[in-house]
């Protein structure tokens, strides 16, 4: 649960500092993303955190992402991102 509250608060307060201007908007939440989806899933592949974590956070995320106003705009980017990621197969489970 630890790790959990750890990762969401890091992935969650990252966004809004880092962004860079010059990046377009939509690239860069698919990749931030696509990041994030992506060490979920090895983080559970390598049994340091349950699926029902990786899920969870992920749930969590899109969540959080989609109730902002500010980025809202960007949920099909985030799905888009998590689908490119669940095309591996040790990440097939993720957000199902």
């Amino acid at each position: 649960m630890k790790v959990f509250l750890l990762l969401t608060g890091f992935l969650l307060a990252l966004p809004a500092q880092a962004q860079p201007e010059e990046i377009e908007p939509y690239s860069y939440w698919f990749g931030f993303t696509g990041g994030a989806a992506s060490t979920a899933c090895q983080l559970a592949k390598a049994g340091l955190i349950d699926d029902e974590v990786a899920n969870g956070f992920l749930s969590a995320y899109v969540e959080s992402t989609v109730n902002d106003l500010d980025t809202r705009k960007y949920e099909n980017v985030l799905r888009q991102a998590i689908a490119k990621v669940r095309e591996n197969p040790d990440c097939k489970n993720l957000l199902r």
